[in-house]
């Protein structure tokens, strides 16, 4: 729906910065929140992930030694069967892999004492997994620390002809990742601070955009208690002058006259009430039933309608529907409402003897509903703003009585529907609604 509005400066009062700071202050709260916490999943998840590739890695580099070493450690073992009492071998040269090899009797026939990048000798560490290994048959795995250096362990089985015979114990230092682990760890936590700096303003600027509609709402709101107040002051006072008038007069004529002008007031004070009614029902979405229905009928039942009221003035309506009918989803009573709202407001504001014309081309996957008139027409610079509550031109006000809803009513009718609304019009020479909706087959 194309419309224009009113460019209006936003104004709150103090309550309402307090609330509305409050509740931005409450909206960057949360934005923070919900940043520290991704961080900290992040942050998380990287650090697991790295840790058991890690692990994986070193695994495999264990796995690989074993490899290599097997046939090896089976020789030894074999050649141990031959000595009464087999003497170990050790190796103190730092290692990438420290093996051991150990066999069934849990004797060790070689070690490698000192293992790269733990400044420390494995003795006590490899003694106690042995010690502490409860089935050599099964492969295992152990994460121990010697002097804070976090260390990998593992036992894998040896067999000669299917049967056997001893088995390989290796370790392997994980410093290398943990360092690296640490950097990274320590990278995140220090730019974590320098990225609360730069999210800081960037959230602050969000949540001030984010209440901009809640301002434009307060605004609106003000305007409208406002603009409300004042149609309903008019009619008022002139009931209540009336009022008064009756009680003080005798005179019949002048009773009557006073009756009449008190029922125009109140029947005019009733249509307002019930446009403010269906204008908030729209706007707060609580009117919302749309089923399939026949735009055609609604145009030609609507059009006999305002008939009854036309041939009061002297204005002749003249009804061009489409030969098929044309079918939309919407609701009857509210596409009658806004086709009524068009078509009163044509003849109101036309002269006796004046036409209308209702007319609706199908151009396939739309309608339109076109209401022309050769009334007083709309001024150029009115034009922006016929569909805002309760704005009357000055032309409008002096040539018929009226509140300034209708067509604020009609527009949110044909915005309901996903319809588009558009005016045309020229002093002296008349106005032009088109109404365009989607059509359904």
């Amino acid at each position: 729906m194309k419309r224009a509005t009113r460019t209006q400066r936003v104004t709150v009062s103090l309550d309402e910065k307090r609330l509305l700071k409050r509740i931005q202050i409450r909206f960057m709260v949360w934005i923070l929140i919900a940043i520290v916490s991704v961080e900290i999943l992040l942050m998380g998840g990287t650090l697991l992930i790295f840790r058991k590739q890690r692990l994986e890695a070193a695994k495999q580099i264990i796995i690989q030694e074993w490899t290599h070493k097997s046939m090896e450690a089976i020789q030894d073992i074999q050649a141990s069967f031959k000595q009464s009492e087999p003497v170990t071998s050790v190796d103190t040269d730092p290692e990438t892999v420290a093996t051991w090899i150990v066999t069934a009797q849990g004797k060790v026939l070689k070690k490698d004492e000192a293992l790269a990048f733990a400044p420390v000798f494995l003795d006590t560490s490899m003694v106690s997994f042995i010690h502490d290994l409860q089935n050599p048959l099964v492969n295992s795995w152990v994460i121990t620390h010697i002097a804070n250096v976090p260390i990998l362990i593992g036992s894998r089985s040896l067999y000669l002809h299917g049967r056997y015979v001893g088995y390989l114990v290796s370790a392997y230092s994980l410093m290398p990742s943990e360092s690296a682990l640490q950097t990274l760890l320590q990278i995140d936590l220090m730019s974590s601070p320098m990225s609360l700096v730069i999210i800081l303003p960037i959230t602050y600027t969000l949540s001030k955009k984010s209440l901009s509609p809640v301002r434009r709402a307060l605004q609106r709101q003000r305007n409208f208690v406002s603009d409300a107040s004042h149609e309903f002051r008019t009619p008022l006072t002139i009931l209540r002058a009336t009022l008064e008038l009756m009680r003080d007069e005798s005179d019949p004529r002048n009773l009557d006259t006073a009756i009449h002008n008190a029922l125009e007031e109140t029947d005019y004070l009733s249509g307002l009430v019930a446009n403010l009614s269906v204008l908030a029902r729209l706007e707060s979405g609580t009117i919302s039933t749309t089923t399939r229905v026949n735009l055609t009928k609604i145009v030609c039942d609507t059009s006999e309608a305002i008939k009854k009221i036309a041939n009061q003035r002297e204005i002749t309506i003249t009804c061009h529907p489409c030969e098929l009918p044309v079918f939309m989803f919407g609701e009857p009573a509210r596409l009658r409402q806004l086709l009524m709202i068009l078509l009163e407001n044509a003849v109101k504001y036309n002269s006796p003897g004046g036409n209308v014309t209702i007319e609706m081309l199908d151009r396939g996957h739309s309608v339109s509903v076109i209401i022309s008139d050769n009334g007083i027409g709309i001024p150029e610079q009115d034009l922006p703003y016929v569909f805002d509550r309760f704005y009357r031109s000055g032309q409008a006000r002096q040539h018929a009585p009226g509140s300034g809803i209708g067509l604020a009513v009609a527009a949110w009718i044909v915005n309901l529907y996903r319809g588009r609304i558009e005016v045309v019009s020229q002093v002296g020479t008349g106005t032009t609604f088109t109404v365009s909706f989607p059509t359904v087959h």
